[in-house]
């Protein structure tokens, strides 16, 4: 296995972990995904799927770690969504949990050298219908940075 396809499988892993069981506010980790395409917001909630970008070996001028050694970058797009109400109190701690779970081990198993680049939100919006109900939408984007023999 390549460490890209060790650092997905990690990170699937361990979303799959947020349950109530496990201590968390909810059970978005029954239902994950990678890659889900949906046209308007998943009936089933809560749920998370995630977008594992295109790994880029860095920057031009870049300077590698060590000779025979290559820079490699993941960028991660983690979107969950769960009933809430107006307030998105439930969008907050889901937040909150995500971000816990991917913190827990910054190295995804001993493959990655760090994670940068956090951009988290979670916003509350109406529910169609107008049964005023809501849902929250979490978004977390990050890059994971590992080293690998040229």
């Amino acid at each position: 296995m390549s460490p890209e396809e060790a650092i997905i499988v990690n990170l699937e892993a361990r979303l799959r972990l947020l349950t109530t069981v496990n201590g968390f506010s909810c059970d978005a980790g029954e239902r994950v995904y990678q890659n889900l395409e949906y046209a308007t917001v998943p009936d089933e909630r809560p749920l998370i799927t995630y977008y594992p970008g295109e790994l880029s070996s860095g920057i031009d001028g870049d300077i590698p770690p060590g000779l025979g050694e290559l820079n490699n970058f993941l960028p991660i797009v983690i979107e969950a969504f769960v009933d809430d109400q107006e307030r998105g109190e439930a969008g907050d701690q889901l937040k909150r949990d995500i971000t816990t779970l991917i913190r827990s081990d910054g190295s995804f198993g001993g493959v990655a050298e760090m994670i940068s680049g956090y951009q988290i939100k979670a916003t509350a919006t109406p529910q169609e219908g107008g049964d005023g109900g809501f849902f929250s939408v979490v978004r977390i984007e990050f890059t994971i940075f590992f080293v690998t023999a040229a």
